[in-house]
């Protein structure tokens, strides 16, 4: 709007930005899109405090494609759950995700992560090493599997 109809300390705010999305479809898998669809569907619309959410959560499903889930050459692709054993014995599971559905606390990281492309390609009893920091990790993968 223009400032002229306004007192200047009343210009209306005309709300957040939102970060620009790449040109090109990002892929999801299928528990990733219904996640994200059920939490836009409980969003109340009158809810102002929602509305950024809302909106982040309008183009990420417009912006998205559901990629199966599948195994690359034989070793961890895109929507594969791999269990790595770190060098004090400690498990965990990741499941390599689009960036849309990351998730670190629960074990989604983006393929294109830093340790997603660590794990990608890779295969039970393969051994990969990741910076974290200033130190480099070694992990064992115990097991992949698609889900």
């Amino acid at each position: 709007m223009a400032k002229a109809f306004f007192k200047e300390d009343t210009v209306p705010d005309e709300g957040p930005t939102l970060a620009p999305r790449p040109s090109e479809p990002l892929p999801i898998t299928m528990a990733g899109r219904a996640r994200l669809a059920g939490e836009r569907a409980a969003i109340d619309p009158k809810d102002e405090s929602k509305h950024t959410r809302r909106l982040a959560l309008d183009r990420i499903l417009a912006t998205t494609f559901v990629r199966e889930a599948a195994l690359h050459e034989g070793g961890a692709g895109f929507g594969c759950v791999v269990e790595v054993e770190d060098a004090r014995g400690k498990r965990r599971t990741y499941t390599l995700v689009g960036p849309d559905e990351v998730d670190a606390a629960r074990g989604l990281i983006s393929e294109q992560s830093p340790l997603g492309e660590a794990l990608h390609g890779r295969k039970a009893g393969d051994v990969v090493e990741v910076e974290r920091g200033d130190d480099v990790i070694e992990l064992v993968i115990r097991s992949v599997r698609v889900d």
